[in-house]
């Protein structure tokens, strides 16, 4: 999380999400997609189904205290919606057009096979 706070970072999401190019994040990986303006102006955010780290896996996982902040706020925030596994710490990949997010470590392979069937396509 500490890391993707980077105009470089946002610039390069921006490139390839304008391009057509698969765009894709697990667990905290969305921080990377936070705050990134496509060239129209908009927000590769706005109106685009995600998921990322949920705000109750911080707590299970006894980091809340850790993160500058929680993921889950600012993905609701920012996207057209944000949604979770029913229950923490087990699978949940969402695809919108060519994004695709992943819940928590345990969603990564679930990206992966989403990532590679939008290649497929």
């Amino acid at each position: 999380m500490f890391d993707f706070d980077s105009e470089d970072l946002s610039r390069a999401v921006a490139h390839f999400a304008d391009a057509g190019k698969i765009v894709s994040g697990v667990c905290h990986g969305p921080c990377g997609l936070l705050g990134v303006t496509l060239a129209d102006g908009s927000s590769l955010l706005a109106g685009k189904k995600v998921t990322g780290y949920s705000w109750a896996e911080e707590k299970l996982a006894r980091r809340a205290e850790e993160v500058p902040f929680s993921l889950e706020e600012r993905l609701e925030a920012e996207a057209g919606e944000y949604s979770t596994a029913t229950v923490p710490m087990t699978k949940h990949v969402v695809v919108d057009g060519n994004l695709v997010t992943g819940q928590n470590p345990m969603s990564a392979s679930g990206v992966g096979e989403a990532v590679v069937e939008l290649l497929g396509r």
